[in-house]
């Protein structure tokens, strides 16, 4: 079989016999992928170690001849890009959540150039600077539109009316979209209220803009905000999620 090559970042790995490694990647070529690497917990040759949890890495593999059999990790070489170690809990916290989005709201072989630059950009940003509020908001509206999960934040699911910036509005969580004041909600305890300026915190986040007056407080509702929709569509809260809030105070 011939061979094939790839960029990834690792995000699970799991024993399996004696020596062999099941590793689950985020590609930048064929989105999320699972190999088996034969031998990898005793070969120095072909993996040196380097199958750690969110590195960034050159794949080289070959696909099996059986449709339901795993393609073969033949080694790796280290790629260019910021390593996320364990020991730097507060990075390694952000990137285990990102990886566990990666991992559930992803199916397999679906590639998305866009979605690897997001996650790989975020990994970067987490190993060089502190990660606030705003940045991880940042994060997740832009998987959750990468992923078409992210509503408009000017029209009405029920009526399809406009909704101006400057008045209030609910976010129905289980539709996924903002409902007007003449409409109601699926379930009123699962639709929040969204001020106008929490709105307008929410349109700036999307179109990538600057909020005058913006303050960490807005950015902590807006992330809440965001989480609880996330919650929605994963179905729990993750565990990745409350680690990170342990950590990092948010």
């Amino acid at each position: 079989m011939q061979e094939e090559q790839c960029e990834g970042i690792l995000l699970q790995s799991r024993e399996v016999g004696e020596s062999d490694l099941i590793v689950t990647f985020w590609t930048d070529r064929f989105g999320r992928m699972a190999f088996r690497a034969p031998k990898a917990r005793k070969s120095q040759k072909r993996f040196a170690g380097q199958l750690q949890s969110f590195a960034r890495l050159r794949l080289v593999f070959q696909r099996a001849r059986e449709e339901e059999r795993l393609p073969q990790l033949l080694r790796v070489d280290p790629s260019e890009g910021v390593a996320i170690l364990p020991e730097e809990l507060g990075a390694f916290a952000s990137a285990s959540f990102a990886g566990e989005l990666m991992l559930r709201m992803t199916d397999e072989g679906d590639a998305n150039a866009a979605l690897y630059a997001l996650f790989t950009g975020f990994l970067s940003f987490c190993a060089s600077a502190a990660l606030t509020p705003k940045a991880l908001a940042r994060f997740e509206m832009r998987l959750l539109e990468l992923l078409g999960l992210l509503p408009s934040w000017s029209r009405c699911m029920e009526c399809g009316s406009m909704i101006a910036l400057v008045h209030t509005a609910r976010f129905d969580l289980l539709q996924g979209g903002l409902v007007c004041g003449d409409c109601r909600p699926t379930q009123s305890h699962e639709a929040p209220l969204l001020t106008p300026i929490l709105r307008a915190a929410l349109d700036a986040l999307q179109r990538k803009v600057t909020l005058e007056g913006e303050t960490e407080p807005l950015w902590r509702e807006v992330l809440g905000l965001l989480d609880r929709r996330l919650c929605h569509v994963l179905g729990h809260e993750t565990r990745s999620r409350r680690f990170l809030a342990e950590v990092i105070g948010f």
